[in-house]
């Protein structure tokens, strides 16, 4: 990507997540020691939290699998939505889902290709709930 426009990258959290108090200790030692480190992370706090909001259980900002999962598939899409349905959220959200390279067990209606395609609904289905949520009517 080129030019002048901000640029940000969100991923559901695979990791089990560090209690506030230490994002909140790491901000405060980089806004002393490298204040670019410390917008950066600001940053990065930000989004996490504008990408989870609205009232989420903890149960469902666990991780629920990878890009190549159904749950994680649907979970990235849901907290994309959130991000582009929020009035100082990004204009425009790209998702990228793994796995597709399906050679072998394949299978019929539940095997990797069922999976991943399973998983593309669920994601267009979170888009579609939360387009229509924020009063946009149309996906691209």
């Amino acid at each position: 990507m080129r030019g002048p426009a901000p640029v940000l990258g969100w991923a559901p959290q695979g990791l089990p997540n560090a209690g506030d108090s230490l994002a909140t200790r790491a901000l405060e030692l980089y806004r002393h020691r490298d204040p670019s480190l410390a917008a950066a992370l600001q940053a990065g706090l930000d989004t996490e939290k504008m990408a989870t909001q609205g009232g989420m259980s903890d149960d469902a900002k666990k991780n629920k699998g990878g890009m190549d999962q159904p749950g994680g598939m649907r979970q990235a899409a849901a907290g994309a939505a959130r991000l582009l349905a929020a009035p100082d959220g990004p204009r425009v959200a790209a998702l990228a889902f793994d796995g597709w390279d399906t050679h072998q067990n394949e299978g019929a209606g539940t095997g990797q290709l069922a999976t991943r395609l399973s998983g593309l609904d669920g994601a267009f289905e979170e888009l579609e709930k939360a387009s229509a949520k924020a009063g946009k009517t149309r996906l691209s």
